[in-house]
């Protein structure tokens, strides 16, 4: 980051302080930052393969895209399933998300709604929203930029804390989950990773040879005319 001239001059490398002028800063993908030697050591960790291969009782398979992100000042991810964006694969495909550092609730981190799996009342929003497809159906990813409308329409109850360096947080597909915003002037890293059984289908977006999302130019619906459609 410091070499594409994205941190503020002067300031201590590790703190990630960025600058008054701009916030965005590209690192997901397949190489680039998001594969340099330093970064693939945490996100394809040994320890990680040894968990999911015990978890699953079979070999496991982790995406070669990685989302890894740089969130600035102001900046959050609104409430969302992952199956929207990957699901065309295994349903048993898991989400890993990794902070790079110790990171503090005021950074913006992940914060995640217990139940929302599993509870009954979402159950018309995982049959509506949890079976979109952004690139299929042409439709935005986040369900509401407003996580407290979740709980006061389907119940579970929020979760979010601080979180240290060698913490993961691992999920399914339909698990919502958000951030709380970024409130400071220094930069969040985090990343998301995949893992699933090394046997069952892949979804070809985000292998090698995928291709990623759309490359955009159609119209895309919004959300709120879906909710408004599907009664949400």
């Amino acid at each position: 980051m410091q070499e594409q001239k994205k941190l503020t001059p002067g300031t201590p490398v590790l703190e990630g302080v960025m600058p008054a002028e701009g916030r965005s800063v590209g690192m997901m993908g397949r190489k680039g930052i998001a594969h340099h030697p330093d970064i693939t050591a945490v996100l394809e960790a040994p320890e990680l393969y040894r968990f999911f291969e015990s978890y699953f009782g079979e070999p496991a398979l982790t995406y070669s895209y990685k989302w890894l992100r740089a969130v600035g000042n102001e900046d959050y991810t609104g409430a969302h399933y992952d199956t929207v964006y990957m699901g065309r694969g295994t349903k048993k495909l898991h989400t890993v998300w990794v902070p790079f550092g110790d990171l503090g609730l005021e950074q913006g981190t992940l914060a995640m709604c217990r139940g929302s799996n599993q509870l009954d009342s979402f159950s018309r929003l995982r049959e509506t929203y949890g079976q979109v497809d952004v690139d299929r159906d042409l439709i935005e990813g986040w369900f509401t930029r407003d996580p407290m409308e979740i709980v006061e329409k389907f119940g579970g109850q929020w979760v979010i804390g601080d979180y240290c360096a060698g913490d993961v947080i691992i999920f399914g597909m339909h698990t919502m989950h958000a951030s709380s915003t970024n409130l400071t002037n220094c930069f969040r890293l985090s990343c998301d990773i995949r893992f699933q059984p090394a046997s069952e289908p892949v979804d070809e977006r985000w292998t090698k040879e995928g291709i990623g999302h759309n490359p955009g130019g159609e119209q895309i619906r919004s959300m709120a005319t879906a909710r408004k459609n599907w009664g949400l």
